[in-house]
C-alpha cells in the first residue's frame, strides 16, 4: 500500500515555482490582463524598449543628421573627416 501512495504522489502535479518576475496573480477578468501578462516576459520588455528607442531616433533625425542627404557640396569633398561631418 505505501509503494502505491508514492507512486501516485510522484505523479501528482506539484505546485509550480513562481517567477521572479510574477508581478501578482493575474487572471483573464483583470482590466489589464494582457498587459501585466507581457510585463513578466523579460524578452517582451526588451523588445518594447528596443522600439521604443527606434522610435525616439525616427523622431529625432533631423536634429541627429540635419544635413540633406542627397546634396553633394563639391567644395568639400576632399577634406578630411571633421566634426561637422560626423
Amino acid at each position: 500500500m505505501a509503494l502505491t501512495e508514492a507512486l501516485d504522489a510522484a505523479h501528482r502535479p506539484s505546485a509550480k515555482k513562481q517567477s521572479p518576475f510574477r508581478l501578482s496573480s493575474i487572471t483573464p477578468s483583470s482590466k489589464y490582463y494582457w498587459v501585466r501578462l507581457l510585463l513578466e516576459n523579460p524578452a517582451v520588455v526588451a523588445s518594447l524598449c528596443f522600439l521604443l528607442l527606434m522610435l525616439v531616433l525616427a523622431l529625432l533625425a533631423p536634429v541627429i543628421a540635419p544635413f540633406d542627404p542627397n546634396f553633394v557640396n563639391p567644395a568639400d569633398r576632399l577634406d578630411p573627416p571633421s566634426s561637422r561631418y560626423w
